[in-house]
């Protein structure tokens, strides 16, 4: 995913097969800021048992720090930039 100064990056939502308890897990290094610039970025997940279309106002988005252990379907991320160097 890129992610641009301002501007939130939506990843698709993405069916994880079923609704069974699982671990949910977010791998920090798989993004570049455009232009090849660095900088922070937040990550952001919601998911939900149930389908949702990608700019759906639910379910609500939470910061993504650690892994999560979730009965979730469909999950969706988002990155946003904070800061450049």
């Amino acid at each position: 995913m890129e992610v641009w100064d301002g501007t939130p990056c939506f990843g698709p939502v993405v069916e994880m097969g079923n609704a069974d308890l699982k671990w949910i897990y977010g791998m920090r290094d798989k993004y570049e800021t455009c232009g090849g610039g660095t900088g922070t970025i937040k990550i952001y997940v919601r998911g939900s048992a149930d389908w949702f279309l990608r700019n759906d106002g639910s379910p609500a988005w939470a910061e993504y720090t650690a892994p999560l252990h979730e009965s979730w379907r469909y999950v969706q991320w988002k990155l946003e930039y904070v800061s450049g160097v």
